[in-house]
């Protein structure tokens, strides 16, 4: 934002986007309830996915300090 005057579009943003749920006063309780296990679901596989994407980079990070060192 400092470098260029506006607010970055983060890919966050569209997983914070999909997880709003708009609701009025007439919808069913059973669809509210529907939606929100979706929404759980959602975010438990965007958990999975960080998790993976975490464990590859310390891996690439092991092997790259073992080329180096030597060992």
């Amino acid at each position: 934002m400092i470098l260029t005057g506006r607010t970055p579009r983060l890919r966050v943003d569209n997983y914070l986007h999909a997880l709003t749920v708009v609701t009025d006063d007439d919808v069913d309780a059973k669809m509210v309830a529907a939606q929100f296990l979706q929404k759980v679901k959602f975010i438990v596989s965007i958990h999975e996915s960080v998790l993976l994407n975490v464990e590859q980079v310390q891996q690439k990070q092991r092997r790259t300090y073992a080329a180096r060192k030597g060992k």
